[in-house]
């Protein structure tokens, strides 16, 4: 057995612990890895632990593209193989290449490359990505997220090439994370669920649970990131002025912005890799930081108001951006969200009102003639992004979602819900899926109609995933501190090794 790991940013350190509790429980003994970033693979070549057959650093690839002569001839072939159906989902779903993110702040949209040179860096990964999958040949290849040329590459190329997948997959439930061959593609939980209603006296355990979370939940709707720890570790974005305007004024704060400034202006021209294509610019950061602080001080209340809860209205929360799970489930709407908030406010009864409330770890980032253009809209009014959704939620009559957890929310409170996206939690019952806009307005007069809430469906899709994920808060592991991790920590890693060997077939 030998597996190959997608190892991007900060999942380098998470995913080389699983790499390690395989080897030592399991008996892996070959692993080979697509990496993301210097910095992770410096900790890689630094480890002890394992020695890697080979490791292939994504921006020395992207280094090569301007000694590359543009090879049509080649980007045909690739094209006929691995299109999408043509190759620009590729492009389209880097949000470094194609939007010039990350490296700037949202609202940046603007590539730094022209069409040339991104079907350049296109051309170099893919010879990069082939030839390193035949000259390693692994049996699997694990991902954590799918994001950006390199990775969707690696994933649709092992695919074509009958190399397993695993792809690691959020539910949305109690930080529950389940591994799947095909991102794309629900047909492995259809299979639990189909399991479940065949089988329910072997599953009466989960339908069980289910059962009772779907009452406890009823009784006191949560997030479900609530029981992880890092919601105690990031601190919550001043969505106010005055909230943001008192932290500014701390002391405290002004020492830490200036030692930030002076320390990343150091930590840059000190950095032989400063060059590569992901590495922030200090003066660009400085930029982006200083132009959300005056958003966020000149404010966004004189758009905000309070929800009616004694009229008809439908609910929208806006997603953060960029996402890559978005770009990946939603590519037509990922970055048109705006456009598709008009497209559901026509959809609408004329009684019924449109509440759309910003994410809040987007506000600072959109300017002013965002909202402007959401409040211009007749039946659209804007929610003050402090507020709860849940609460928002529960008097709505019908939920609008691109690709977040409200379409899921709404489900389990017996809601209708449309999404833009091919999400796992369409099986539930009320939930419907908005192939094309065209559609909008008949699939909302459906959703309206008075309906049988299948309350057993509900729980069959529940239980399949109390059966089929297992507990792993991620999200705090990722918040830790470079990477390193103390025993327990590591610790909890285990349930997801026990599931990545079952799902290799080295466990029962």
């Amino acid at each position: 057995m030998k597996l190959c790991l997608y190892l991007q940013r900060r999942f380098a350190p998470i995913g080389h612990e699983l790499a390690v509790m395989l080897r030592d429980t399991y008996g892996v003994r070959e692993f080979c890895g697509y990496v993301e970033t210097y910095e992770s693979m410096q900790f890689l070549r630094s480890q002890k632990d394992i020695r890697y057959t080979g490791l292939l650093l994504e921006e020395d690839i992207v280094a090569q593209y301007k000694d590359e002569p543009l090879d049509y001839d080649y980007l045909d072939r690739i094209e006929s193989a691995y299109g999408i159906p043509n190759l620009w989902p590729y492009i389209n779903h880097d949000r470094v290449i194609r939007y010039n993110l990350f490296t700037r702040s949202y609202p940046q949209d603007k590539s730094r490359y022209t069409r040339e040179e991104m079907l350049r860096i296109l051309q170099c990964t893919a010879r990069a990505v082939e030839r390193f999958l035949d000259e390693e040949k692994p049996d699997a290849v694990f991902f954590s997220v799918v994001t950006g040329i390199g990775s969707y590459l690696l994933y649709e190329m092992a695919k074509k090439k009958g190399i397993a997948r695993l792809c690691l997959y959020n539910q949305r439930l109690e930080e529950r994370y389940a591994l799947c061959d095909d991102y794309l593609n629900d047909r492995w939980l259809r299979r639990v669920v189909e399991d479940i209603h065949e089988h329910k006296e072997e599953n009466a355990v989960y339908l069980k649970r289910a059962q009772d979370y779907l009452r406890a939940y009823r009784q006191n709707p949560t997030y479900y990131l609530v029981a992880s720890k890092a919601v105690d570790v990031f601190a919550r974005t001043p969505t106010t002025r005055v909230e943001h305007f008192g932290r500014l004024m701390r002391p405290a704060r002004f020492v830490a912005s200036a030692l930030w400034f002076f320390k990343s202006f150091y930590i840059y021209f000190r950095n032989p890799r400063r060059h590569d294509y992901t590495v922030l610019k200090p003066w660009h950061e400085t930029i982006d930081k200083v132009k959300r602080k005056l958003r966020i001080l000149w404010g966004y209340g004189d758009f905000y108001t309070e929800v009616d809860a004694s009229e008809p209205y439908a609910f929208m929360p806006l997603q953060s951006e960029p996402e890559a799970l978005p770009m990946l489930f939603a590519p037509n709407y990922a970055f048109e969200q705006l456009w598709l908030v008009k497209q559901v406010a026509r959809s609408l009864p004329v009684r019924f009102t449109l509440y759309v409330k910003e994410h809040p770890v987007m506000v600072g980032l959109r300017p002013r003639r965002y909202y402007r253009e959401l409040a211009k809209i007749p039946n659209v009014k804007i929610v003050d992004p402090a507020r709860s959704s849940l609460e928002i939620l529960a008097s709505a009559r019908l939920i609008f979602s691109t690709f977040g957890t409200a379409g899921m929310e709404a489900a389990m409170l017996k809601k209708p819900a449309i999404v833009f996206s091919d999400i796992l939690y369409t099986m539930l019952p009320g939930v419907r899926r908005c192939r094309s806009v065209e559609d909008l307005p008949a699939l909302v007069r459906e959703a309206l109609l008075p309906a049988h809430y299948d309350e057993r469906a509900a729980e069959e899709f529940i239980a399949a995933i109390y059966k089929e994920a297992v507990p792993v808060d991620l999200t705090h592991l990722w918040s830790v501190r470079r990477g390193v991790m103390s025993k327990e920590e590591r610790e909890t890693l285990r349930p997801l090794v026990d599931l990545m060997a079952k799902k290799l077939q080295l466990a029962a």
